[in-house]
């Protein structure tokens, strides 16, 4: 009985008449789930920020004000709407050693949304209606620390942008009952942010402009943005058709490698952001555990995988890729190592370039073709697939349960 209605909610989860579409918040109560606005946040306006990549047709939707603007007048509506940094960022950061001199206009500040657990994330009002939600633009007290800096480097906001749209692609050819928080633009702002740790290297400082929406801030079993369990499995098994996953490696010991699945999502549990874990992968062997089982209970996991495994690679329905579907490990990761990810460093590469004498028509030229190599063709291929093929193993449990 369990089995057959496991194989009844797969086949409900997977199998959807078209991704739903997300209705962007559209106040800061709204996004504060009705509550309140008790504070906000003072952000400064930072001159040398720029557009690198930015999706016009979906700005154009969700912003009726931009329907008759060009594409550059677009880029400049976004910064006049965003291009602003956190005023702790920018008095503490450099100071911090967390970022180069930031070069800002006392004169032209705002006052801005930070959520709660919105460490290095502001929401904006748009002008003429409409909220932009930012991840990049500073923290109130930055420090040199692993995610406590308040920054992303351009190449993550970029590298975000376009899992994001692949994420998408994913969804609609697959007809999910999911879709994602999608992503606008990518700015860069136009100074450094140093890397923790000990390589003391420098990066481009980048953010991500995306859909407003709400999250759920007071269930403590979604309290970091991530799925239940349920839905977690469900998004998986489709993520992973097309080879990519929310599944970050870690270990139980030092043979022992597992995936630590973090899929992150609004408060109705139907729209996936943050994917700053996700990864593509030729083909999966480690079993998998919820990310928040890892870090609570890993212990236990060691003794009693079992209790708490959602993927089993002893299991004859642990998801795998399709060949048909699954997106190139080469052009993607081709590594295990993140610092030399595939896609990370076609990235730098080009984003690099602008600190070489390349114009930014040059570079965001060059980050276009790599958007069109990477998703838009892939998805032209999958097109061509027939609907719903990716299923075949939710329809072979069906078959073996009910063979009737």
């Amino acid at each position: 009985m369990f089995l057959a209605m496991t194989a009844i909610f797969f086949a409900h989860a997977l199998v959807y008449a078209e991704p739903p579409v997300l209705k962007p918040a559209q106040s800061y109560v709204e996004v504060l789930n009705g509550n309140a606005v008790t504070s906000l946040a003072i952000a400064y306006r930072v001159p040398t920020a720029r557009v690198l990549i930015a999706d016009y047709a979906l700005i154009r939707k969700d912003f009726p004000q931009t329907h008759a603007m060009t594409n550059a007048e677009i880029d400049q509506w976004l910064l006049d709407q965003s291009g602003y940094l956190a005023k702790g960022q920018i008095e503490l950061g450099e100071k911090a050693g967390v970022n180069s001199e930031i070069s800002y206009d006392p004169k032209d500040r705002k006052d801005v949304l930070r959520p709660p657990q919105y460490d290095r994330a502001l929401v904006f009002e748009a002008q003429g209606g409409g909220l932009i939600d930012g991840k990049g633009f500073g923290a109130s007290a930055p420090r040199l620390d692993s995610h406590a800096n308040g920054l992303m480097e351009t190449y993550q906001s970029v590298r975000e942008y376009l899992y994001t749209k692949a994420t998408k692609a994913i969804f609609k050819h697959a007809d999910a009952a999911y879709n994602v928080v999608d992503a606008y633009a990518v700015i860069d702002w136009g100074f450094d942010v140093h890397e923790y740790g000990e390589s003391g290297k420098s990066y481009r400082a980048g953010a991500i402009l995306r859909q407003a929406h709400v999250r759920d801030l007071t269930d403590e079993v979604t309290a970091q943005g991530q799925l239940p369990r349920r839905e977690t499995e469900a998004v998986e098994r489709i993520l992973r058709n097309y080879g990519m996953t929310s599944g970050a490696t870690r270990s139980l010991g030092a043979d022992t490698p597992i995936e630590a699945l973090n899929v992150q999502g609004t408060r109705d549990r139907r729209f996936i952001y943050d994917f700053g874990s996700f990864h593509v992968e030729d083909h999966f062997k480690n079993p998998a555990f919820m990310i928040k089982d890892y870090a609570l209970h890993g212990r236990e996991i060691a003794r009693d995988p079992a209790k708490y495994v959602v993927f089993d690679p002893k299991n004859p329905f642990y998801p795998e890729p399709d060949d048909r579907l699954k997106l190139s490990y080469a052009e993607w990761t081709g590594s295990s190592q993140r610092s030399e990810e595939a896609i990370r460093k076609k990235i730098q590469g080009i984003t690099e370039k602008l600190d070489h004498g390349k114009s930014l028509p040059e570079v965001r030229g060059e980050l276009q073709a790599l958007l069109k190599n990477e998703v838009t063709l892939p998805a032209a291929h999958w097109a061509q697939i027939p609907a719903h093929v990716h299923i075949d193993g939710c329809n072979t449990l069906l078959k073996t349960l009910f063979p009737n």
